[in-house]
């Protein structure tokens, strides 16, 4: 997969170049400003990938971003995989699929798994921006705003129906992935797309050896119908589904494999499944959209103790949305783009321990946490040479939860609470030739609280009390950057600072409920994240190019040391900090453009710079830190046929035992990798 996926990263630093098909020159960038720009003209670090580089590669939608600038991939378990963006894991990075939120109110604090319920193969585009985005997207967009536009039939060409297969195949994890689409063209006034997926890996070899318990199954289905109504407005329908099937959590179980002298977990089994359904209707038309959307999500956790107790937990979600997205004409130097969004979300929660029936589960029982924000964005035309963008949004949040269990008495408790938000941004982007533009700014971002802040049960050996005077977090980033390209170079380099103020933490009461410690969640955490970031790409001849990518981040935050002291506070590296992690390869590709080729070296260092939840995750993080690696590999491809594509990849050369930062299972050995696609 690291082979790849490096891949995927090395095609979007030479602008989207495509080994196997021509694509524009110029990259196009829709996330960062809702509108449709030039990213050299966009004041935002941001990398987008397409369909056609990310074919057959990618396995899940979190590893095709894990080789940007500073992005670290956790992995909570083999088949769930967390992105830390700028220093923020998932919970303070929002995710998009065609402007929907994936973020929902039971979203963990910490490293979670839903990114991975998005059917790679689904998608046609994804589009990260690094840097706060809540003005335009809300709550959670702290870190970066990650967006995946899903796939819809070709333009007509003549063509009515046209159809694919794709089988991809894995040696270090077993694995096998089947995927087949078909699209339908009636010409101008209607597309329909369509497509299945199928993944089967079994368990994981890594460089120490085969690994227990890591294989599961999933499966995906998708289909998108856009139809043009008159000359003025467009409708799309879209539906899709994604189930994971008993996913194994190793790190935590008698089945977990020690690495680097890390500890073994004692529950005899930890599954997860996941299911995820999203239906939509877009109205679009030349300035504007109108969005209607109904999301569900639901987890199951399957656990069973080492005395042999089984516990089942979960919850299911429903997410009713609507969205709004507009914006005007030039009025004078002056381009506005503003819009309303609105969500219910209703959460049913449920835990059995053995034969005892709780009062709730994960969180909040009979639960709904709704959301009212609007905002409004300035796009002023300074001068030929320079653009300054501000925006300002309005938020409100609302929480009703009706059955929450009360730690000291066992009984049923309701909790309810509502936040107001107001949150602004302002940055400039400057030519300072036709093709170097410097960038920066600053902008806010937050995150309300949200269920599992305000009605989490027993976790981690701690009993968490119901919180009812949680207010929003707050972050300010500080921010500015060099972009350019040429006909033989492109790069982007940018430098950041994130103050943190009233982060959301565990925090002691003192108390202990049946001798586990007790503790609450408070606004105490002050702090930073900074950090460097740089990729490029530079041609060396017609057919060979350079590229390589770098990434340095620092932080700390205000922490108890121990869930059984309630005095001791302190500034203490922030959870999960990322270590130095540099990419740097070569590509040649034939002069048909239908032969390629690379050789890569991905090098991540020792992540010693502990948090206080680090030294306590003794099945995760080996003691004094996780060390690092250096990987090698070769991938390559060709075009056999106007119908058939081939990939290769040899990923982990030296059969290197590693693994990432935080993660709880241990990354491929020596891989082979092989994708075949035949079009019809």
């Amino acid at each position: 997969m690291i082979a790849e996926s490096i891949l995927t990263v090395a095609l979007f630093a030479a602008q989207n170049f495509d080994p196997l098909e021509t694509q524009l020159a110029e990259d196009v960038v829709v996330t960062a400003t809702t509108l449709a720009e030039d990213a050299l003209a966009v004041p935002y670090s941001s990398n987008t990938l397409t369909a056609n580089t990310m074919r057959g590669s990618v396995r899940s939608l979190p590893e095709a971003i894990k080789h940007m600038p500073s992005v670290m991939l956790q992995k909570t378990a083999y088949g769930q995989s967390s992105p830390y963006i700028r220093g923020f894991t998932a919970f303070h990075n929002k995710m998009l699929i065609d402007g929907i939120p994936l973020n929902f109110a039971g979203m963990r604090s910490g490293p979670n798994q839903y990114w991975s319920t998005i059917d790679m193969y689904s998608v046609d585009r994804l589009e990260v921006v690094r840097g706060a985005g809540s003005v335009l997207y809300g709550s959670d967009a702290v870190g970066g705003v990650v967006q995946a536009f899903t796939k819809t039939a070709p333009e007509f060409d003549g063509k009515v129906l046209r159809s694919s297969v794709t089988g991809r195949y894995s040696s270090a994890e077993d694995s096998y992935v089947g995927r087949s689409d078909f699209s339908m063209n009636s010409g101008n006034d209607w597309r329909f797309y369509g497509g299945l997926t199928s993944y089967h890996f079994n368990d994981l070899t890594a460089g120490s050896g085969s690994l227990p318990e890591t294989g599961y199954s999933q499966f995906a289905g998708d289909m998108r119908y856009d139809m043009k109504l008159d000359d003025t407005f467009d409708l799309t329908v879209v539906a899709q589904s994604m189930r994971q099937v008993r996913v194994p959590r190793t790190h935590k179980t008698v089945d977990a494999v020690s690495y680097e002298g890390t500890d073994i977990g004692s529950d005899l089994q930890r599954h997860y499944d996941q299911r995820r359904d999203l239906v939509y209707a877009k109205l679009g038309f030349a300035r504007g959209s109108v969005t209607l959307s109904v999301q569900d999500h639901s987890e199951t956790l399957d656990k069973i103790k080492d005395s042999g107790r089984r516990d089942i937990s979960g919850f299911d979600l429903r997410d009713i949305g609507l969205t709004t997205r507009f914006a005007t004409d030039y009025i004078g130097d002056h381009q506005l783009s503003y819009g309303l969004e609105m969500h219910r979300q209703s959460a049913d929660s449920f835990e059995t321990k053995g034969s005892i029936v709780s009062i709730q589960g994960p969180i909040g029982d009979d639960a709904t946490y709704d959301s009212t924000e609007a905002y409004l964005q300035d796009k002023w035309v300074l001068s030929d040479a320079s653009d300054l963008i501000s925006g300002i949004r309005i938020s409100n949040f609302k929480l009703n939860a009706n059955r929450v269990e009360n730690p000291n008495t066992g009984e049923v408790m309701s909790v309810n609470d509502s936040w107001s938000s107001i949150t602004g941004s302002m940055r400039n982007n400057y030519y300072l030739s036709d093709n170097v533009s410097v960038y920066g700014g600053v902008s806010q971002g937050f995150r309300a609280p949200n269920l599992s802040d305000m009605t989490s049960d027993i976790e981690d050996s701690v009993a968490e009390k119901p919180t009812v005077d949680l207010e929003p977090e707050q972050f300010l980033q500080f921010e500015i950057g060099f972009k350019g390209r040429s006909n033989k170079l492109s790069y982007n380099a940018a430098i950041f600072n994130t103050a943190i103020n009233n982060m959301i933490v565990r925090s002691p009461t003192g108390n202990s409920i049946d001798g586990t410690p007790e503790v609450a969640k408070s606004n105490i955490g002050k702090g930073y994240i900074r950090g460097i970031e740089f990729d490029a790409n530079y041609t060396l001849s017609a057919s060979l190019s350079a590229f390589g990518m770098a990434s340095w981040q620092d932080g700390a935050v205000d922490q108890y040391s121990d869930a059984s002291d309630s005095t001791t506070l302190s500034r203490e590296p922030t959870d999960r900090l990322m270590p130095t992690n540099i990419t740097a390869g070569l590509r040649w590709t034939s002069s048909s453009k239908k032969v390629y080729a690379e050789a890569w070296a991905w090098s991540m260092g020792d992540a010693d710079n502990l948090s206080f939840r680090d030294q306590k995750d003794t099945t995760r993080i080996p003691a004094g830190g996780t060390p690092g690696f250096t990987i090698f590999g070769i991938s390559g491809g060709m075009k056999l046929s106007d119908n058939a594509d081939w990939t290769l990849a040899l990923e982990n050369l030296t059969n290197e035992d590693y693994r990432v930062h935080g993660s709880g299972v241990n990354s491929p050995g020596f891989n082979v990798i092989t994708t075949f696609t035949l079009s019809f």
